[in-house]
């Protein structure tokens, strides 16, 4: 789904002592999360899990751990799976903090690990938002607290249709309608401003990095599907993707619009 490293290139923000308001949802409503009604069906068994191990034979990938998927947390539903003991096996090992410096105000914080289980899960039920919501997410109008659309759940996932290539995923080639109209039954509970800011955020990283080798080397596009991942992948984890100014000013605009639906009582505790 998400490859190890998916969050590399944002590695080149600086650090510093954390500083981020809005409040987390409760107990109650990562439990409400991870009882969404989602579901896809045994969709594994038509593409041999590829969410869960990137394993499409357009793929070239060879600094990529293969056979795993990147996982992505937002802080407090790590920190309700861990203290309600249902996180999957081998997520605390491979756990890694990281913090994003926007300006000299706000930080925020986000959590990856590495799933290696090949999807069988060690705790279906939970398996982390990314994995529920997968193969699209959400991303939201803030002010209006309302999904404004979807887009493809990985970085890799943003150029089959550019390189001519099937979906690997077999939701996308065959259920797209159904998925996304069970997906958007989920905005009332996934419209906290704490959890719209992540969503919100992580679709303009996902956007940004994918429009940045459009414009800079669209003609790798035109190559092998194999060629494209091959140079595809080194300019990712290089970081040359990531336009820094440009995230900083779009996640501290989604950040003060989650503050100011926090504030202003809009929403009520979900």
């Amino acid at each position: 789904m998400l490859p190890l490293n998916f969050f590399t290139p944002l590695e080149k923000l600086n650090r510093f002592p954390f500083m981020f308001s809005l409040n987390s949802p409760g107990p109650d409503y990562w439990d409400k999360i991870h009882h969404m009604e989602l579901d896809f069906g045994a969709c594994w068994q038509n593409c041999g899990s590829y969410c869960c191990n990137s394993n499409s034979e357009h793929l070239n990938l060879s600094l990529m751990k293969p056979n795993s998927a990147g996982m992505v947390f937002m802080p407090e539903e790590y920190n309700y799976l861990k203290k309600t003991g249902r996180l999957q096996d081998g997520f605390e090992k491979f756990l890694k903090k990281h913090t994003v410096k926007l300006d000299s105000e706000v930080e925020f914080e986000f959590y990856t690990s590495v799933c290696g289980l090949g999807g069988i899960c060690s705790n279906c039920d939970y398996r982390p938002l990314i994995c529920k919501l997968y193969p699209y997410f959400p991303y939201f109008n803030i002010p209006k607290a309302q999904i404004a659309g979807y887009i493809e759940g990985s970085a890799i996932d943003q150029f089959w249709d550019e390189l001519k290539i099937e979906h690997p995923c077999w939701l996308v080639r065959t259920k797209k309608n159904e998925v996304l109209a069970q997906i958007a039954k989920t905005e009332s509970v996934l419209s906290h401003p704490y959890v719209m800011f992540y969503l919100t955020a992580a679709a303009e990283f996902i956007r940004t990095t994918s429009e940045a080798i459009r414009t800079h080397k669209p003609e790798l596009l035109d190559r092998d599907p194999k060629e494209f991942f091959k140079h595809w992948e080194l300019y990712y984890l290089s970081g040359s993707l990531v336009d820094v100014p440009l995230l900083k000013k779009r996640f501290r605009n989604f950040y003060d619009q989650a503050k100011g639906v926090e504030v202003s009582g809009v929403l009520v505790e979900q």
